[in-house]
């Protein structure tokens, strides 16, 4: 299984209230709400380099009531960079103690590279997973994603997705770049 994704970040004048308000008629699920924490780690021959199809990229993400600030749940994550943009194989487990899976990966030699902190709210539609995130440092975002089998066409999925995002009619724009990439290349021109 590969997932599929596509984004969109929003202009600063739309707010999150808003964009549900846009949505809502499309969710068939009810909308989940989580605090995100995600800690990017990197081979140490990939930090200096570009991501590229192959690249293997950990994350360990901690999930935290919204409201509470409480831990809920640890994963990690090995995403293995696709041919084409926002797309990747994904192979992610639960983990007893995030803080233990980091340790383990620096000890193992990967370098940690950015922190990604988000809240995001999530729903489903026909077709999609569909995330609002809002995410520290880039703002409003809308993300698609889907899970589809290793040969399906994820360039025409993509296309599906960015017709769907068009059609909802928002001022905004289509982001191809990961956010720990988006978050990393700020710290780098600062």
């Amino acid at each position: 299984m590969i997932e599929i994704e596509s984004k969109f970040k929003l202009s600063s004048d739309i707010t999150r209230d808003s964009l549900i308000a846009i949505l809502k008629s499309q969710f068939i699920a009810p909308i989940s709400s989580k605090h995100q924490i995600d800690t990017i780690f990197l081979l140490p021959e990939q930090v200096d380099a570009p991501i590229i199809p192959g690249s293997k990229i950990m994350r360990v993400r901690d999930v935290l009531n919204p409201e509470t600030g409480e831990l809920q749940q640890s994963l990690m994550t090995l995403k293995v960079e696709g041919q084409t943009k926002l797309v990747s194989d994904e192979y992610e487990f639960t983990v007893s103690d995030g803080n233990a899976a980091r340790q383990m990966l620096t000890v193992l030699g990967w370098k940690e590279i950015v922190t990604v902190d988000k809240i995001r709210l999530e729903s489903k539609t026909k077709d999609y997973t569909i995330c609002i995130d809002e995410v520290t440092k880039l703002g409003l975002f809308i993300e698609l994603e889907v899970l589809a089998e290793d040969d399906a066409n994820a360039g025409d999925i993509q296309r599906q997705m960015h017709t769907f995002l068009k059609n909802l009619n928002i001022d905004g724009k289509l982001w191809t770049i990961p956010y720990d990439t988006s978050i990393r290349n700020l710290s780098i021109i600062n």
